[in-house]
């Protein structure tokens, strides 16, 4: 078994130091016993794999040698009951498929036209000509208000960014503010980050309904001659799980969550770094 942190106190272990600083105590243990240890913190053992030996073990593991729905339960509040973490594997993997269906390479094409449209609308609207000088922006949360916006564009549907963007923006920032190193422990302590969290989380999902049941009653209306989307929104009304069973709304709605977790923070941490990196570059004499 891997070697297990020895510090902090009986029974918490290095929960306190975690929970300050989960940066710190993780690189702390890596330099003690190396990439992979077991941290053990009230009534949960975390194994962490580091680096890119251990993460090969994890990534050609199946999902029944290691399952991460045990790890990411917290995320369940954020999801909601049913979708993802919160479903047995089998139909997991079918709602994993459902995802996928969007992102296939002949509908991955059609996504940069749009995404270069919506950059460029941002930006214009955001830091006008001539009006940027001197202004001092967070990058990581200007590149975070910019993937959701061009999530909306191509997975949520016109109708999503037309008129609901700033509500999905605000309320993606209050899920996202209630995860924490002690939602990993607790996700259902009684703190207001938590409470914050699943104010928002009934408030995406009656947004992404109300959604879901006009766009189904305007395709109703137009009968066979109606035009159907093809975002990931479609796709998810459009599937059916092997029973028979169509996805039902509350689950379309906390997959479209799920999906916009599973994006938005790689992908504006990507934009973050490929800025800072660009920036580091011009002041260090370097061509653009």
């Amino acid at each position: 078994l891997p070697p297990v942190v020895r510090t902090g106190l009986p029974f918490i272990g290095p929960l306190l130091a975690f929970l300050n600083d989960p940066i710190k105590s993780v690189t702390e243990a890596r330099d003690r016993h190396g990439n992979v240890f077991t941290i053990n913190m009230f009534h949960i053992k975390s194994t962490f794999l580091i680096g890119s030996e251990a993460h090969k073990a994890f990534f050609e593991a199946m999902d029944d040698e290691l399952d991460q729905a045990p790890c990411y339960r917290f995320m369940i509040p954020v999801f909601g009951k049913g979708v993802v973490y919160d479903a047995p594997l089998p139909k997991r993997r079918q709602q994993m498929r459902f995802l996928g269906s969007s992102l296939r390479p002949a509908e991955l094409r059609r996504y940069p036209a749009t995404i270069a449209k919506e950059t460029c609308l941002f930006f214009r609207e955001n830091f006008p000509a001539g009006s940027s000088d001197g202004k001092v922006v967070d990058l990581l949360h200007t590149m975070a208000d910019l993937t959701i916006l061009t999530a909306s564009a191509t997975l949520h549907g016109p109708e999503v960014r037309k008129h609901l963007y700033k509500d999905v923006s605000r309320l993606f920032a209050e899920l996202d503010k209630g995860i924490s190193p002690l939602s990993i422990l607790f996700p259902y302590a009684p703190t207001p980050a938590h409470r914050g969290r699943d104010i928002a989380h009934r408030g995406m999902i009656d947004l992404f309904t109300k959604v879901i049941r006009e766009r189904r009653s305007k395709q109703a209306a137009g009968g066979s001659n109606a035009k159907k989307g093809t975002d990931m929104l479609q796709k998810l009304m459009d599937s059916t799980y092997k029973d028979g069973n169509a996805v039902p709304d509350h689950e379309i709605a906390g997959l479209l969550i799920s999906a916009l977790f599973a994006g938005q923070h790689t992908s504006s941490i990507t934009l973050t770094w490929t800025l800072l990196y660009l920036l580091h570059d011009a002041r260090q004499g370097g061509n653009w």
